[in-house]
């Protein structure tokens, strides 16, 4: 067996592990301001807030993995466009465990995840779609995570994405805070 089929079988491999490692799922909803804008646009403003849904697995108390839909939506102030963000990601979460005797864990995390955004005309109350991009981003995040009981938690994040790939006019970098409440399962 060659070493391309050895590193084929190394994601199956991984999870096939973590079935019998983990300790919980988990499902989480979130807001935030996480999104970017047209490169030298002064005129970004989210007035509508980004939204979230996920899900993850735990390996053990410190390390996890979670997949993430968001969407976030952004117009200039004279309302003549608007942008629909979609983004689909997965993230590894690397977390302190609980701070000795409290239910507070620092984590970090970092994401590889596909964009797809969609301009629209907003001049004259009309919409009319102007054009697609998709591509990639990655970011990396840390925040607090507050165990409110053995089900459920709540989490205050930033956010930066630091790299993209294929989407063209778009800034290289943004930035943004996300707050989530999730489930233990």
């Amino acid at each position: 067996m060659n070493k391309y089929h050895i590193a084929a079988l190394l994601p199956l491999a991984l999870l096939s592990a973590s079935a019998y490692s983990a300790t919980s799922n988990s499902f989480y909803m979130g807001i935030g301001d996480v999104g970017f804008s047209p490169e030298n646009d002064d005129t970004n403003t989210f007035s509508d807030p980004s939204f979230i849904i996920g899900g993850g697995q735990s390996f053990n108390d410190y390390v996890s993995m979670e997949g993430f839909f968001r969407y976030a939506e952004s117009k200039d102030n004279a309302r003549t466009y608007e942008r629909n963000y979609y983004q689909l990601g997965m993230s590894v979460v690397v977390s302190s465990g609980e701070l000795g005797d409290t239910p507070l864990e620092v984590f970090g995390r970092t994401s590889a995840i596909a964009t797809f955004i969609k301009d629209h005309d907003t001049t004259n109350g009309e919409r009319t779609d102007t054009g697609d991009t998709n591509g990639g981003v990655f970011t990396v995040g840390a925040g607090l995570q507050w165990n409110i009981n053995a089900d459920y938690w709540a989490r205050a994040e930033y956010i930066y994405g630091y790299a993209t790939t294929g989407l063209g006019a778009y800034d290289e970098d943004y930035d943004g805070l996300q707050l989530s409440i999730g489930l233990d399962f």
